[in-house]
């Protein structure tokens, strides 16, 4: 069963496929792979961000609602910021 970490990264990354470059790609689902659910989610957000995708507005609740789990952590400002300007 997939945790909320990796059904986010997960339904993320087949939402961004469209933007992603094959080595993108291939970086993403060797994280995903291995569990580095957070590395792939920041990698592809800056893609997104990047090629200014519009993503689906409840793909965004979902990211928003998942962040809010990681409040303080090292990494919550980054993805924030990344996440703010889709």
């Amino acid at each position: 069963m997939m945790n909320c970490d990796s059904k986010v990264a997960w339904l993320l990354a087949d939402a961004a496929d469209p933007c992603l470059t094959g080595d993108e790609r291939t970086m993403v689902y060797v994280e995903l792979g291995c569990g580095e659910n957070h590395l792939a989610i920041e990698r592809i957000l800056a893609v997104v961000v990047e090629n200014r995708l519009p993503l689906p507005a409840a793909l965004l609740n979902m990211l928003n609602t998942w962040l809010d789990q990681y409040a303080g952590s090292p990494e919550e400002q980054r993805l924030r910021t990344l996440i703010d300007k889709i």
